[in-house]
């Protein structure tokens, strides 16, 4: 009733929201009793005992897969450190699991995927576009053999798909920055391997028969849009890395234009050697025409420009190669953050049962699976299917746990 008149007071809108509340995961404990046999007559003579076959995946433990799927997912998807995961689950859920424990239970669960991890690297090595962007990144690790106790970093390497194919990341640890590391991976690759200027891509080039650089735009660029941003405003036009880096932005928005509008790979390598050729001529014409002072950022900026001149156009011949490494550097910037988290692993073994899991975590969110429900998903099964059922980028795998 209006408290003013009395009159009854009529709806004419209403204003919606919505309050989300928590509660604590589920979790089902089963106790589970084997019972054996022995024959009351002849056990006396051979001692037999008759035990039943058990068809768990992780027997011996309390390790289920949707358990280890819990523990991966928070680890390796959400950064959580296994001490934090230990007290959480030790402190909340009320079950004691020491990190060490969680540890094991992710060396047991990547022992136990591991040829998932093998088939999809060799379906990225033999893709069809032909083409893989490379980075790597540091890692510390925390307990090292005798023989190798002074080293400081160790490294992941980063193998990534192109935009065309299945979507592919490809986390591989090793412990030292070296060419064969690189060799080892794409012994058996042919094709082009998107890169950005570290100089063991150039002796794996070498080494290796039927591999082509294409260097990284987006690090030639930078150099010069470094000094750009130090010029004054009043002085830009006079600025020789202002016209190159111009030129260089221009070259890039051409290239997005003809991959929208083409229809066909074929299209678009007429049209970039059509439309982006000029371009090309003129930065190559400012980089070599132009003396500059000895010393100087800008110098610095032309002589990498010129060491690379020849993989940065690469691209030109191949229309499935991009300009740039953002793809790889868009991948590896996930292990990055969560590497914040963690900071360090434990030892070698450590590292590379991390490079397994993270690989098939993150390839399963690339391609818009539910992680969770599909780690426990091939932990069942992956002795009852075949491999290539069960990759992420799969028919079956998509159908079964796409998000969308």
């Amino acid at each position: 009733m209006c408290p003013k008149c009395g009159e009854s007071l009529v709806k004419f809108s209403e204003d919606v929201s919505f309050l989300v509340k928590t509660k604590m995961p589920e979790i089902i404990v089963t106790k589970l009793i084997k019972e054996n046999y022995k024959c009351p007559k002849c056990n006396k003579k051979d001692n037999k005992i008759f035990y039943p076959i058990s068809s768990d995946p992780f027997p011996g433990s309390i390790l289920t897969s949707s358990l280890a799927s819990f523990i991966a997912f928070n680890k390796y998807e959400l950064g959580i450190p296994f001490e934090h995961l230990s007290n959480y689950i030790s402190t909340q859920i009320n079950i004691p699991i020491s990190k060490q424990c969680l540890a094991n239970y992710m060396a047991r669960l990547a022992e136990r995927l591991e040829p998932i991890y093998i088939k999809m690297r060799e379906d990225l090595i033999n893709n069809e576009a032909c083409v893989i962007h490379v980075d790597e990144t540091t890692l510390a690790i925390n307990r090292r053999p005798e023989t190798d106790i002074n080293r400081k970093k160790s490294y992941i390497y980063l193998y990534s798909s192109s935009f065309y194919g299945s979507q592919i990341n490809i986390y591989d640890f090793r412990v030292s920055r070296e060419a064969e590391n690189v060799i080892n991976i794409l012994q058996n690759f042919k094709g082009v391997i998107v890169v950005d200027d570290c100089a063991i891509y150039d002796k794996a080039c070498k080494k290796l028969d039927g591999i082509i650089l294409q260097r990284c735009w987006a690090h030639a660029r930078r150099k010069f849009a470094n000094i750009v941003k130090t010029i004054d405003k009043k002085n830009l036009e006079k600025s020789i890395a202002a016209k190159i880096l111009k030129q260089i932005e221009k070259l890039f928005e051409t290239d997005k234009k003809i991959k929208e509008k083409s229809d066909t790979l074929d299209d678009i390598k007429k049209m970039r050697q059509k439309e982006e050729i000029p371009i090309l001529s003129k930065i190559y014409k400012l980089v070599f025409m132009t003396k500059v002072k000895q010393g100087s950022p800008l110098e610095e900026a032309i002589n990498y420009f010129k060491s690379i001149k020849l993989d940065l156009l690469t691209y030109l011949q191949y229309p499935t190669v991009d300009l740039t490494n953002n793809m790889a550097e868009r991948a590896i910037k996930p292990f990055v953050i969560q590497r914040k988290a963690f900071m360090t692993s434990r030892s070698y073994e450590g590292a590379q049962i991390m490079a397994i899991l993270f690989s098939i975590i993150r390839i399963a969110k690339i391609n818009m699976l539910d992680i969770y429900d599909y780690i426990e998903y091939l932990s069942e099964n992956i002795d009852k299917e075949k491999i290539e059922n069960l990759v992420p980028y799969s028919e079956k795998m998509r159908d079964k746990f796409n998000i969308l």
